[in-house]
């Protein structure tokens, strides 16, 4: 597929690693393997929207795979690339928040309700209520 093709142009070599070693238990499929063999990196300083997006795709395979305290700091990274990228109103913002929130242990209760709530009024603000 074309995000399979492009996987290996946008991700770093070290991150395209950690990815690559989840790929196996969330059954992403060998092709997703073959398109990270021996690819060229783009820099990050041009890509920051599309590496945002992959701290987001990083911190959704380590939460289905229950490994919550690793995906934390990726959608954390996320929140705060696209916080700078995009302003802190932004429904790309509101979409971290969510996945950040569902990664919170029990015990930082008041952080996931803080959380929602924001992502909540991020969507009002721009959708409507």
């Amino acid at each position: 597929s074309r995000m399979i093709r492009s996987f290996s142009s946008v991700v770093p070599l070290a991150a395209r690693r950690e990815v690559l070693e989840l790929a196996p238990a969330l059954g992403l499929g060998e092709d997703l393997l073959e398109a990270s063999e021996g690819a060229d990196v783009v820099g990050v300083d041009r890509e920051d929207a599309r590496y945002a997006d992959y701290l987001m795709a990083g911190g959704d395979m380590r939460r289905r795979l229950e490994r919550l305290d690793e995906a934390l700091p990726y959608f954390e990274r996320a929140r705060a690339l696209r916080e700078r990228l995009f302003g802190e109103a932004d429904p790309r913002v509101a979409e971290v928040l969510i996945d950040l929130a569902a990664s919170l242990p029990a015990e930082r209760r008041p952080e996931y309700d803080a959380a929602l709530a924001r992502a909540l009024a991020i969507y009002e603000r721009a959708l409507g209520p």
